[in-house]
């Protein structure tokens, strides 16, 4: 008799001791808000709190408000936003790795020196500021794509090439290039790869890629292509 009090009791406490494995195992998702500043109004959106990559479509904000409440946010892609073209709000957090902008029109792109881990740097039939990049102040930038943008020169300087050295790659496919300057070649000799397929250029530089972007692009860098 007392055996099986005893075998009943320890029965229950394996079924309790399951249930709090399960309860503790399974924590609830935590929703942050982010804030759409809008010529309407705000609008507010509720996101979870580990997102890693933000998707930002056809929005009418004119800013974002609350990115830093997203602690694992990696990368954020914007595609069409109508109104957008102070992006400044994007300092608010240091962790993006990634931008991807697509159709998106620039007051100014000072902000992309607010992030210093900032990795890979996309625009995709974007019409950039007439200022340019200074790659030499993003340290930890390793590719650029400016491609579909209608571009008849580059946009992009290096103030120190010595800080250049963790640049893989530069893709400028599909623009309306006719020609690369010396002084621009010699920026570009830090990079590992140049792409120029699509470009009206009478002669490519030594070493240029062209052809098919699945072809001459590195596989890490086929997701970006449009």
């Amino acid at each position: 008799m007392m055996l099986a009090r005893l075998l009943v009791r320890l029965t229950c406490l394996i079924a309790v001791g399951v249930v709090l494995s399960i309860a503790v195992g399974c924590k609830a998702q935590r929703f942050v808000t982010l804030e759409y500043v809008t010529p309407q109004g705000t609008v507010k959106d509720g996101v979870a709190s580990d997102t890693r990559r933000l998707f930002v479509y056809q929005t009418e904000a004119t800013s974002i408000v609350g990115l830093s409440q997203l602690g694992r946010l990696e990368e954020v892609v914007f595609e069409i936003p109508i109104r957008l073209s102070d992006f400044s709000f994007l300092n608010e957090n240091q962790h993006i790795r990634v931008l991807h902008f697509m159709d998106c029109s620039f007051s100014s792109l000072d902000f992309l020196y607010g992030q210093s881990g900032l990795r890979d740097l996309v625009f995709q039939g974007c019409d950039l500021s007439p200022d340019g990049i200074d790659l030499s102040l993003l340290p930890s930038l390793e590719y650029l794509e400016i491609t579909n943008s209608q571009l008849r020169e580059l946009p992009i300087r290096a103030s120190d090439p010595s800080r250049l050295h963790k640049m893989k790659g530069l893709n400028v496919a599909y623009n309306q290039l006719t020609s690369i300057g010396p002084a621009l070649q010699e920026v570009l000799r830090f990079f590992g790869f140049v792409v120029v397929a699509g470009n009206p250029l009478p002669v490519v530089p030594a070493g240029y890629l062209t052809g098919d972007l699945t072809e001459v692009l590195p596989s890490e860098y086929h997701r970006f292509i449009r």
